[in-house]
């Protein structure tokens, strides 16, 4: 009789006539028990089985019968075959994730990914190709070859680009070519790894080579079919592919279009960035698993679903996967496969055994939406809501109480009836009819509304009508706070992308942004790194950026803004979350010198005191220094308990009261800190902010080195006040700041200096603010003091289209006369090229100039469509403003006495004057022999700003000097292609150049602008002006006068 417990594995013997090594085959014994496979060697004429009983019921056996073999009779293959097996297979499992399985799970996905461990790519493998599918690029019919130049990339980066070149040559995944297409490359940073080396991706600018391909528009399957299909499911395995892209071959007639820059190589298989690639990768798919699909699995763009409603139905299912893509020759990325999980997130649902439930993180952010605790916080919240008023029923009914708060003269007081209508109106936003489930047809167009504020992202996703389906936001870490407004706006939109991915991939989808930038930025030519690095993370992304004002991107906005209390914080995923600054975390009142208790007041003598205060001028704490029997009196009137301690901390008063017998000094600062940090939890010693001002004494030097080494802020500070009267009083402020300011013993003081005067005896609340005020609107100080220059931001000026378009003028001199009687130089530069062209004058006279201009410059050259000059009697003349009448040119005078609108002209000037003094050599009476030569060597170098030399932009072609006649073989041409190629690189050349003029104009403007002062006056301004002369002792400045019309900027 064999006793087998009820759901336990049991060994037993049983008799044999065996004495050799046998095979006991597996064998089910009756309903529920099992006997396992297993090798055994007989004892004594016993062999020991293993039983298995399921059941829940103990089971009695009289008789086992098993089936037993000789091990004799079986071939056993060698080992040593296998090894290379083995440790493939060992590798593969240090690469699964199952550490969230039991034992019996966990071994069932074992042996299947052991079996079929060839379809892993595992490190040291050559990435294969699909052999039932290759990818085609179709161009519109009017696409001709685009060839991009190569982005100039850092020398140090060289090294990096020729190693993952060569990797992926070795992969055969890019082949060497002569191509005319070609595209650029360059390196975009990615996470350091594990050992602090910087890693990069190297990425391919396909923007304009997807402008070329038709569209790939390939069918989604329904979403709610699949939905439907997995419910009842209780397993689930979701698959990645390895390098999914790299495993589809691209046809070889197709290879050329993905030509790129370094050397010059393209694609053996179907790139990344290219638009068609998604579309094109679910098509490779559905292919491979045809007949699997919707029975034992699901594909949506990349995801790949294996499901079942037992252990046995999804391994069974998950086999005949790992079968078809052996077949088909594809392989898994074994680290991102995530098998026999319980509850996946798909399609914006949480898909498990319970069923079918919406995403719960699409509604978090704006169910944990906090009651606004001012007026700022509820306009925000109001406006949020009101976005979505249409889709509300009685919207305005629901937000009578709150919107008679916003009513100006009603203080704000929050009641049930305030938390109520607030209650209400932020669940119907997350409720139907205004939350809505995903419409995936082919007419709906998903909305994505972003945008970014100092603390946090925002984003919702909506249909094509602008209902919202899921709301997003999530803080910025501390390097991103630091980043510029443009780059934390397009930050939103990356990361909103991934995060709404699974609704947008494969599909042309809106974003709206209220940053006008954002709709330019895939436009511009070379951003910045981080810039690129962002914009080309969305080159597999189908969509469109539009630009709407910031009222209608209310619902981003607030939840870019949302304050959520700490220990919401601490509750939520930190990706999913929204900043508060530390003085919204805790509000404190004003310092005060006295406490009130029954109408009785205790002024307290004059004593040391710490003021410590936060950001916002009215966020204070005060540690104030008194005498431990009025200490005593402060526990006796608040009731406090804290006999034994140094200090107490009056809550509604946010006063720190520390006791001493004779000195400070007898409390030691690393006491006061230890018992500050003891006693006051709800204010943690690294969320203080401190002011300091200079100070001798030595135990508030001490106190504040104690504070810096427990503080985490980077510059803890002190504000120390010592025998200081607070002024409440208005009229007592306004005579302080008369005596301060206007006496003769303060001789009309600047802020920064009365300030520190007024601070050693008296102290209010914006006191800084107010001798700020009361000095700019001193008369006589503005009269009488030298103010700050205005500075203008610079202008940006047009600039030209083709050579000889625009021409500058100017004349040089006088210099000292030569052989020739010449005195003067007429010099002309085109704006575009920087050609130059220099011509001796004998005097600068109207008449003389105008004739050398149309002589030597236009019978040569041709007529200009506009000429700049400075305003000399020369150029400002009748005479030449009748020649320019006469050919129809556009004559433009700048500002007189600002040579910066001549500035490329003046600054080669510089380079002229110098060339002369050098090839004259103390021989001045020769220096007009030698402009044609000055003329020469400036139009055959190359411009910093155009990067080409102002020869080849106007002939369209290299100058042949001395240096280089048996050097550089020009090509050769016939008659009947010279013309055409030389317009072909006219074109291509100034269209370069000037792109490199723009660029090179914004890269001054922004530098210039950084320092800019600039002041903008209206009609009816008063203002002054400067007294050019006056005497020593004379008012600097002259009026007020009344400002008659606004002041405009003029281009040139």
């Amino acid at each position: 009789m064999y006793e087998i417990s009820a759901r336990c594995e049991q060994i037993h013997y049983i008799r044999t006539d065996l004495s050799e090594q046998c095979v006991i085959c597996s064998k089910e014994l009756e309903e529920g028990v099992f006997l396992a496979n297993s090798l055994a060697t007989p004892c004594n004429g016993l062999i020991p089985v293993r039983i298995l009983n399921t059941t829940d019921n103990t089971v009695t056996l009289k008789n086992i019968e098993p089936t037993i073999h000789k091990l004799s009779d079986y071939s056993i293959c060698s080992f040593n075959a296998t090894d290379k097996n083995a440790d493939r297979v060992k590798q593969l499992f240090s690469h699964l994730n199952l550490k969230h399985l039991n034992e019996e799970e966990q071994t069932s996905i074992e042996n299947l990914c052991a079996k079929y461990a060839d379809i892993f790519y595992l490190p040291g493998d050559k990435l294969s190709t699909t052999n039932i599918y290759k990818h085609t690029i179709t161009l519109k019919s009017n696409a001709n070859p685009v060839f991009t130049k190569p982005y100039r990339l850092p020398y140090s980066q060289q090294k990096e680009i020729n190693e993952q070149i060569n990797k992926l040559l070795d992969d055969n995944i890019i082949e060497k070519c002569n191509s005319c297409w070609s595209s650029p490359l360059l390196l975009v940073p990615k996470k350091m790894d594990s050992s602090g080396q910087k890693k990069f991706r190297l990425v391919i600018d396909y923007r304009k080579l997807n402008n070329l391909i038709e569209d790939d528009k390939y069918p989604l399957p329904n979403m709610t079919e699949i939905l439907d299909a997995l419910s009842g499911s209780i397993y689930f395995t979701h698959l990645d592919l390895y390098n999914g892209f790299y495993n589809v071959e691209l046809e070889k007639d197709s290879r050329k279009y993905t030509a790129f820059c370094s050397g010059q190589y393209q694609m053996v298989r179907m790139p990344m960035g290219l638009k068609t690639s998604p579309g094109s990768f679910s098509r490779m798919m559905n292919l491979a698993l045809a007949g699997l699909t919707n029975e034992k699995c699901f594909i949506y763009l990349d995801d790949l679903i294996i499901f079942g409603t037992s252990l046995e139905t999804h391994n069974k299912n998950l086999q005949d996967i790992f079968e078809r893509l052996r077949k088909v020759n594809l392989k898994l990325n074994p680290e991102k496969c995530d098998f026999l999980k319980k509850q996946i997130l798909y399609l914006g649902h949480v898909v498990s055994g319970d069923g079918i439930l919406p995403d719960p993180s699409k509604i978090d952010i704006v169910k944990k939406y906090p009651p606004p605790k001012n007026l700022d916080e509820l306009k925000r919240f109001i406006a949020f809501v009101n976005y979505y008023r249409k889709f509300v029923p009685n919207f305005a009914q629901l937000a009578i109480p709150l919107n008679q708060l916003c009513k100006k003269n009603v203080p704000f007081i929050w009641d049930s009836a305030c938390q109520k209508a607030f209650e209400t109106l932020r669940d119907s936003v997350i409720s139907p009819p205004v939350l809505q489930y995903p419409d995936f047809s082919e007419q709906n167009q998903f909305i994505i509304q972003t945008d970014a504020s100092n603390y946090a992202l925002g984003a919702v996703l909506c249909n094509s009508d602008l209902k919202p389906i899921a709301y997003a936001s999530r803080n910025l870490n501390k390097a991103e706070k630091n980043y510029p407004i443009i780059e934390k706006e397009l930050l939103a939109i990356v990361w909103a992308i991934k995060h709404f991915r699974p609704y947008l991939y494969g599909r042309p989808f809106r974003i709206q942004t209220d940053h006008r930038p954002l709709v330019y930025l895939f436009s511009m030519k070379d951003p910045s790194s981080r810039l690129m690095k962002f914009r080309l993370l969305l080159e597999e992304y189908n969509f469109n950026v539009e630009y709407i004002k910031g009222t209608d991107n209310a619902a981003a906005d607030a939840l870019s803004r949302i304050n959520i209390s700490i220990k919401d914080l601490k509750e939520m995923n930190d990706n999913i979350l929204s900043i508060m600054t530390r003085a919204q975390k805790r509000k404190l009142t004003p310092p005060t010198h006295s406490l009130t208790d029954n109408g009785t007041s205790y002024d307290w003598p004059d004593q040391p005191k710490v003021v410590e205060t936060h950001i916002t001028p009215k966020d204070s704490t005060e540690l104030v220094f008194i005498e431990k029997e009025k200490l005593d009196r402060i526990r006796k009137l608040k009731n406090t308990n804290y006999e034994s301690a140094t200090f107490c901390y009056i809550l509604d008063k946010k006063t720190i009261y520390i006791k001493y017998k004779d000195s400070p000094s007898q409390i030691t600062p690393a006491e006061f800190v230890r018992e500050l940090d003891m006693f006051c939890k709800h204010i943690s010693i690294d969320e203080l902010y401190f002011i300091v001002t200079k100070t001798n004494d030595i135990f508030v030097r001490k106190l504040v080195q104690e504070i810096k080494h427990y503080a985490s802020t980077t510059i803890p500070r002190l504000y120390i006040l010592k025998n200081v009267s607070r002024i409440d009083n208005k009229d007592d402020q306004k005579v302080i700041l008369n005596d301060f300011h206007l006496l003769p013993t303060s001789g009309h003081a600047g802020m920064r200096r009365m300030l520190n005067n007024i601070k050693k005896y008296y102290f209010w609340p914006c006191l800084e603010k107010d001798v700020a005020q009361f000095v700019q609107r001193c008369d006589k100080c503005q009269r009488n003091k030298h103010s700050l220059p205005i500075k203008e931001p610079m202008v940006i000026t047009s600039t030209a289209n083709y050579a000889f378009e625009k021409i500058y003028l100017d004349i040089v001199g006088p210099l000292d006369r030569d052989n020739n009687n010449y005195s003067y130089i007429l010099t002309l530069q085109c704006e575009l090229s920087k050609f130059v062209e220099a011509y001796p004058l004998t005097s600068k006279t109207t008449v003389e100039v105008a004739e050398c201009f149309v002589n030597n410059f236009i019978l040569r050259y041709g007529i200009p469509q506009a000429i700049a000059t400075d305003r000399g009697t020369e150029f400002m003349s009748h005479t030449m403003n009748e020649v320019c009448k006469l050919l129809h040119i556009n004559k433009i005078n700048p500002t007189a006495y600002h040579h910066q609108s001549l500035g490329a002209l003046e600054n080669s000037h510089k380079h002229l004057v110098s060339f002369l003094r050098i090839q004259c050599d103390n021989h001045p009476e020769t220096w007009s022999k030698w402009l044609p030569y000055w003329c020469f060597s400036f139009n055959t170098s190359v411009h910093s700003e155009t990067k080409f030399t102002p020869y080849e932009l106007v002939f369209g072609k290299k100058c042949s000097l001395p240096s280089n006649l048996t050097n550089n073989v020009e090509p050769l041409y016939n008659y009947d292609n010279y013309p055409m190629q030389l317009k072909y690189r006219l074109q291509l050349t100034q269209r370069e150049a000037r792109d490199n003029l723009l660029k090179g104009k914004l890269h001054r403007k922004q530098k210039y602008d950084k320092s800019k002062r600039p002041v903008t006056y209206n009609p009816n301004d008063l203002v002054l002006i400067k007294n050019e002369v006056g005497g020593k002792l004379d008012s600097l400045y002259l009026g007020p006068y009344l400002c008659g019309c606004q002041r405009h900027t003029t281009e040139c």
